[in-house]
């Protein structure tokens, strides 16, 4: 009897485990929200482990006040004297949401908001400070004290200077955070030069605000008050400070107690946050919290003609009789085909025969094209992509058929090819009515094949404006086809040392740069993993129609390595960018470039390739050029005469020492990508608050209009 009762426990275990009673739990914690504590505050949702009432919320962190004097009603982070006031919660993102707190340049009150010691920083990535007015020197201070952490200055003579979407200093200025802030203070140095602008514009405001939510209008700068609200200030929380590998250890206060709840760092590593398993939806910080998706509810999971099971975190189509079923095209196919039987009669057999068996010839010659790519898109990752892409709701990565993309690029015709490279060629095609650029690359790392597919979802989820966005890509062929925005007006490379050299101000260049590092910085610092961009040169600076920077050309990029082997596969740079610590060490860090990043800002201070000619067609190296010309005192013979006319040398001097650091020959003697962009901030705010802007025509803006053909007399 005993068999009997083990084996028919074995039949029932899957039904019983759909019970929520039965589910398994990843800890011995028990968390029950009472019934009297609220899930709403004012129509904004208010979802544990945060709680509004005595006991409701997971610790003092994620308390929430609910002010009802108000009307409607407004829920405060941790008190009734708080003045973060709560817009959204985020569960799945680990973002909260809080209107913005601004100060107006004459008010001689002080704009702060204190979150040391809490689970809360500034999101560095969603935010952005901003600075608006026509002679505007904001800053952000630490506590108690008068260090600048970020801060940026406008300069403009009139408002007709300004442009609207245009937040590189004419009438509004943008500057980044650092990634830890838990206090800002605002404040408004005073400005070095007498401001001639207040019979028009009387106010400066200063603000912290999600940069997706904001860009500037003219008017703004009469009156941003009744442009404020509801602009939204982003915060990162995690539901505990510690990581995942410890924080599971410790089961008593352990966050991710959901049954199917699955536990994960903070991109930033300030703790960690909990999110429910594929195939789940809910609340991972409650128990049970976490309940299983029935795709059976959702009519296009399965084929029309067959039956759908449910099962815990996923689900089966079943089809009829002789037929199974397709996933990669959701439809049940037959498992044999059948050819036609012959059967006319011997007068027209012959003829029957050849027609036949041209039938069958280019039958088969298309079934063999058709499970040839369906294999390609298998072997690529095509099925792991399609199931990521279809769980994150608003992507918008796509994935093109090679149909598509013959069609876009009309076979790959000569006439629609707009680069070619080492790595591969790049055709201009319209997919989607949008115009892109499509990539043919040579070779792929077979080692690497399988990774593929993860590794453009993570880079296709990074949303920086100053990185070139993918759009999609082709897997049913034996090398991936990659899908990116246009950009038109070609590479930074090609702006320096084109047949016709174009004219750019040294304020531009530096523009270009603060935009290059945080991109990337954005790569290796927020992308999880990390992203290493592995051929960093000049001609993978893409600039668009307002000479924004684009960071581009990730065909020698990859997940940070981890070995020697991994790093031997990756190094596939260019002479003269190439970090010679990493190649003798077989290790590819942030700091490898750096240096790549260093000989950049030396070609755009100088004008001169990584490898050039002098006069006697000698071939020297620029890294070793510059640092040399900074050491013995020369650094005037390099430089590039055009921006030495403009008389910014005390900068042109900073910008110099920066870039031999950059060129340290060691890695632990090198700035950060993030200490660059920031230096490099600090010393553009210098040089629009000292007013240096007498050399350049305000009447043009800084990134439109012509560019001026210009040739180096040096």
């Amino acid at each position: 009897m005993a068999p009997r009762v083990s084996l028919l426990l074995i039949l029932l275990l899957p039904v019983l485990l759909q019970f929520p009673c039965l589910q398994p739990s990843s800890s011995s914690s028990v968390v029950t929200v009472r019934e009297d504590c609220s899930e709403s505050c004012g129509g904004v949702p208010i979802p544990y482990p945060f709680g509004v009432g005595e006991g409701c919320s997971r610790d003092s962190n994620f308390d929430v006040y609910c002010d009802r004097t108000s009307t409607p009603p407004k829920p405060l982070l941790f008190s009734n004297q708080s003045n973060v006031e709560i817009l959204s919660v985020s569960l799945l993102e680990g973002k909260l949401r809080f209107p913005i707190g601004y100060q107006i340049g004459n008010d001689k009150s002080n704009e702060w908001i204190d979150l040391k010691g809490s689970n809360y920083v500034f999101s560095e990535m969603d935010n952005v400070f901003t600075g608006i007015g026509c002679h505007t020197f904001a800053v952000i201070n630490a506590t108690g004290e008068y260090t600048c952490i970020s801060g940026c200055a406008t300069l403009c003579s009139s408002p007709s200077n300004t442009v609207d979407g245009n937040c590189t200093g004419m009438g509004c200025c943008e500057a980044s955070i650092p990634g830890d802030l838990d206090f800002y203070r605002l404040r408004f140095p005073t400005f070095i030069q007498p401001s001639p602008v207040v019979h028009f514009s009387e106010c400066s405001y200063a603000f912290l605000v999600e940069k997706e939510s904001y860009e500037f209008r003219k008017n703004h700068i009469y009156d941003f008050d009744k442009y404020s609200k509801q602009l939204p200030t982003v915060l990162d929380w995690v539901a505990g400070k510690d990581k995942c590998e410890k924080a599971k250890l410790k089961t008593s206060s352990y966050a991710c107690i959901s049954g199917y709840s699955e536990c994960y760092d903070s991109a930033d590593g300030r703790g960690y946050r909990c999110n429910c398993s594929n195939g789940y939806q809910g609340n991972p910080y409650l128990r049970n919290g976490c309940q299983d998706i029935n795709e059976c509810d959702i009519p296009s999971k399965c084929p029309a003609n067959s039956n759908c099971f449910n099962t815990l975190g996923n689900y089966i189509c079943e089809c009829p009789k002789g037929t199974i079923h397709d996933r990669l095209e959701n439809a049940c196919q037959k498992k044999e085909f059948t050819i036609l039987p012959l059967g006319l009669g011997l007068s027209t057999g012959l003829f029957l025969l050849i027609i036949l068996g041209s039938w069958i010839y280019w039958g088969l010659y298309k079934i063999k094209i058709m499970l040839s790519r369906k294999n390609f898109f298998e072997e690529n990752g095509g099925l792991m992509l399609k199931s990521q892409i279809s769980s994150l709701p608003g992507s918008t990565f796509t994935i093109f058929s090679v149909g598509q993309i013959e069609k876009a690029t009309k076979k790959f015709n000569n006439e629609m090819i707009i680069g070619r490279g080492r790595q591969g060629i790049v055709y201009r095609g319209v997919l989607d009515n949008r115009l892109v650029a499509i990539k043919k690359s040579r070779s792929i790392d077979e080692s690497q094949r399988s990774e593929f597919a993860k590794e453009m979802l993570i880079l296709s989820q990074i949303n920086h404006r100053n990185i070139l966005k993918i759009l999609g890509c082709c897997l049913e062929v034996d090398i991936p086809i990659l899908v990116y925005e246009f950009i038109s007006h070609g590479t930074l490379f090609h702006y320096l040392h084109g047949e016709n050299k174009f004219r750019l101000s040294f304020l531009e260049r530096l523009r270009i740069t603060i935009e290059s590092t945080d991109a990337l910085n954005c790569l290796h610092a927020q992308a999880s993993p990390s992203i290493v961009h592995g051929d960093l040169k000049s001609a993978d600076i893409l600039l668009d129609g307002n000479l924004a920077a684009k960071i581009s050309d990730f065909g020698a990029s990859k997940m940070a390595p981890m070995d020697k082997d991994q790093f031997a596969a990756l190094v596939q740079g260019t002479y003269g960018y190439l970090d010679p610590e990493s190649l003798q060490t077989y290790q590819l860090t942030s700091k490898s470039y750096v240096y790549s990043f260093g000989v950049i800002l030396a070609d755009l201070i100088t004008r001169r390739t990584a490898l050039y000619c002098d006069s006697l067609q000698k071939q020297k190296n620029l890294a070793l050029d510059i640092v040399s010309s900074v050491r013995n005192n020369r650094l005037l013979t390099i430089l590039d005469a055009q921006i030495v006319n403009e008389h910014h040398i005390p900068y042109l001097h900073d910008v110099a020492m920066l870039t031999c650091r950059c060129l340290s020959m060691t890695g632990d003697d090198s700035p950060t990508m993030k200490e660059v962009v920031m230096e490099l901030e600090g010393i553009r705010s210098l040089v629009l608050s000292q007013g240096v802007l007498d050399k350049v025509d305000e009447a043009v803006p800084l990134l439109g209009g012509e560019l001026t053909p210009y040739e180096n007399n040096t």
